[in-house]
């Protein structure tokens, strides 16, 4: 490699990395059913790109997070848990963003209501009230993706399901937005949201699997086409495994 290419090189680094802001982020992590070490990854990646990480675990951890936290190389100092905040400021305080990679049916539904009854919920309420950004990822609240990958959600009462879907409008109207997991360290490094966007109309006669990609990468969480459109079989096949719905209008 020329010495002139190298430089070149080296200074559309740096360049790069001055054009992202450094923040101080706050990472709310809650007991689930989810793919911790997916997770971890993603809150590696942003540790990695030089941003200042605070993160709080569940009261009940048990090590799970903890230990794999550790291993990823975040220091002690950087973890906290339920058991030992004892004012939610002190975790808000320099905060400039935070971040909710599990956010379950359960915290969904408190936080729609107004319910602070733990570390948790009482944190997210103040980042509301404070006005911090928030971004919080899909993945185990969004009960059209969740029909989406799991059958046993097929048959769940019409009423119900109605309910879910107004907390999850309700609290996106409180100002937290939601991505798909794999966003949350782009939401970072890119300076942007990745709001999930309105219903995306494709106006095509044939649907295809790089249609429905192509929808997943701006997160829109459904489509909607044409009745007369016709969609291959592998882009209904992606869908499902993206979790995005197609809607004929």
């Amino acid at each position: 490699m020329e010495y002139d290419e190298l430089i070149d090189i080296l200074a559309n680094e740096v360049l790069k990395r001055l054009g992202q802001s450094k923040r101080d982020v706050l990472i709310l992590l809650s007991e689930g059913k989810v793919d911790v070490d997916g997770i971890v990854n993603e809150v590696k990646k942003i540790k990695e790109d030089g941003h200042n990480v605070k993160i709080l675990l569940p009261k009940n951890d048990g090590g799970v997070w903890s230990n794999k936290l550790l291993k990823a190389g975040f220091k002690e100092e950087e973890i906290y848990t339920e058991n030992e905040v004892v004012d939610e400021d002190v975790l808000l305080r320099n905060v400039e963003m935070v971040l909710i990679p599990v956010f379950t049916m359960n915290t969904l539904a408190k936080v729609a209501l107004g319910i602070s009854d733990s570390v948790l919920t009482l944190t997210i309420s103040k980042a509301i009230m404070t006005g911090i950004p928030m971004v919080a990822a899909r993945d185990s609240c969004d009960i059209e993706m969740l029909k989406s990958i799991n059958i046993s959600y097929a048959n769940i009462p019409s009423a119900y399901e109605k309910k879910i879907k107004d907390y999850f409008t309700q609290v996106r109207e409180y100002g937290i937005k939601f991505v798909n997991l794999n966003f949350l360290h782009k939401t970072i490094c890119n300076k942007s949201d990745h709001e999930i966007e309105p219903d995306q109309v494709i106006d095509k006669k044939l649907i295809t699997e790089e249609d429905i990609r192509l929808a997943d990468k701006r997160s829109s969480k459904k489509v909607r086409i044409n009745s007369s459109s016709i969609v291959t079989a592998l882009a209904r096949d992606t869908a499902r495994e993206l979790g995005v719905e197609i809607e004929c209008i």
